[in-house]
């Protein structure tokens, strides 16, 4: 069975009221299921906007490193970030439409953490345009000498793998940008 759902909605902007409209296209029900339980979820939150009003985006993520200046030179040269500032004690770097600050710490130190079933977690995934740019960026990680895991189908939508940068953060890459950054984008 395909389901075909038109949303239609309005934004403010700063010239007036801007409408649109998204179509879905689901070909299983608990996809459509799914899709309408966050969507009245998301309608019900709006009614009770206060907090939404402060908190605007993530601006900064701090990461322990052992040696700012080698690891900024890692992140400009595997990932493209763009390097701001840097002293003895931190280099701060534009990636990901976000700053990262590349702190100082001693060895071992690590982003991660152990989740209940005590398995190491990552605490920040990065999302790339789509199972193919997914698949590209991993083998491009690869080729670059990055410790990459394997493409993860892990039950939910779209597709993730785990890459470590120098110092043993772990990260995830997942194969679906999100659908508000997408709004932003206009894509």
């Amino acid at each position: 069975m395909t389901i075909c759902l038109i949303i239609i909605r309005q934004k403010k902007t700063m010239t007036g009221l801007f409408h649109y409209a998204k179509i879905y296209v689901v070909k299983k029900i608990e996809k459509f299921e799914f899709m309408m339980t966050k969507l009245f979820k998301k309608e019900e939150n709006k009614e009770d906007n206060r907090l939404n009003k402060f908190i605007k985006r993530v601006g900064t993520t701090y990461l322990p490193v052992e040696d700012p200046r080698v690891a900024s030179d890692w992140y400009q040269s595997k990932l493209g970030a763009v390097e701001n500032y840097q002293d003895e004690d931190k280099a701060i770097l534009d990636f990901a439409h976000q700053s990262i600050f590349l702190v100082k710490a001693p060895a071992g130190e690590k982003n991660s953490f152990k989740d209940a079933k005590g398995n190491e977690h990552f605490a920040l995934t990065f999302e790339v345009d789509g199972f193919e740019q997914l698949k590209e960026f991993h083998a491009y990680l690869m080729e670059n000498g990055v410790e990459v895991g394997e493409i993860e189908d892990r039950g939910h939508t779209g597709n993730n793998f785990v890459f470590y940068d120098l110092d043993g953060n772990k990260f995830d890459v997942w194969s679906e940008l999100s659908s508000t950054y997408k709004e932003l984008l206009g894509i």
